[in-house]
């Protein structure tokens, strides 16, 4: 399902901005501040996933769980 959302959510991204840390943070941001949080945690999953072992992407990540109220998943992603 994250996969899906993530993928909808960037499809009309230009190639260049689909990964960066730069253009998809503050799109995170949006959709946190929207209530959107299950967008914000896919678009937080793909930046993850797209930038392994970037700072700013486990924080964004935590960031969504945060606000969604996962806890836990928060943690997890703010410790990596």
């Amino acid at each position: 399902l994250a996969e899906r959302q993530a993928a909808r959510a960037t499809k009309d991204w230009p190639a260049a901005d689909r990964g960066s840390a730069d253009s998809v943070i503050p799109k995170i941001s949006q959709a946190i501040a929207a209530g959107d949080h299950d967008r914000a945690i896919a678009l937080a999953a793909k930046l993850q996933r797209d930038n392994p072992g970037a700072p700013g992407a486990s924080l964004a990540h935590g960031d969504a769980f945060a606000a969604a109220g996962r806890w836990r998943d928060a943690a997890r992603s703010y410790a990596q």
